[in-house]
């Protein structure tokens, strides 16, 4: 729920079921590119041994869309053991299972989507993925529905830091803009509503495995 008089923060998790984070195949095809190797003529996702192996912990088209957070809550399973085909819900307990009952076997484990922010970046500018936003709520005075709907396109590959000219920001944050008064009532600044600041210098980004 959204109180829509104040500014709010909506974080959206990249998985591997995010729309934002590019497929294995594709990963792999980025990287041969600026190595400059020829490309691949099978998909990573032909190395599956099955379709329900693969969705497990990927998409793949026509399978329902997912959330890791299913699977870490407990609501289903993300990993299975491939030598007696006991499933997990992470990574974590796949290790474990496997260091217990089959010490002396090789784990075979899936590797995680990439969050490298420059492959991100890249997906998005070449695929020219388009965000859209949809807000709907009610009007308390009217009793009336009211929809709010915004589009964000990400730019090309060399505008991703221009703020002033990029639907998307990347490494940037909202500018304060909601201060608390001494009686602790909140006031607002709206001249800044959209203003942004660069917190890579006060935040900077982990090393990338």
């Amino acid at each position: 729920m959204l109180f829509l008089s104040l500014p709010s923060l909506v974080v959206h998790r990249l998985d591997a079921w995010s729309p934002l984070v590019p497929p294995d195949w594709w990963v792999e095809a980025y990287y041969r590119r600026k190595r400059g190797d020829a490309p691949r003529k099978t998909s990573v996702v032909d190395d599956a041994p099955s379709f329900a192996d693969f969705a497990e912990y990927a998409y793949r088209y026509p399978a329902p869309l997912r959330r890791a957070s299913d699977a870490e809550a407990g609501y289903r399973t993300s990993r299975r053991c491939k030598l007696c085909g006991q499933g997990f819900e992470t990574i974590r307990d796949l290790r474990l299972h496997h260091a217990d009952e089959h010490p002396d076997e090789p784990l075979d484990c899936p590797k995680p989507s990439t969050h490298d922010p420059e492959v991100i970046k890249a997906y998005m500018s070449e695929s020219r993925v388009e965000i859209i936003c949809l807000v709907e709520g009610e009007d308390s005075i009217m009793s009336t529905c009211v929809r709010g709907l915004h589009s964000y396109q990400a730019p090309p590959m060399d505008a991703w830091d221009d703020f002033a000219q990029s639907d998307i920001a990347w490494d940037a944050a909202f500018a304060p803009c909601v201060t608390r008064l001494p009686n602790g009532s909140c006031q607002v600044d709206f001249d800044a509503l959209h203003d942004l600041v660069d917190v890579r210098d006060a935040h900077p980004p982990p090393p990338v495995s």
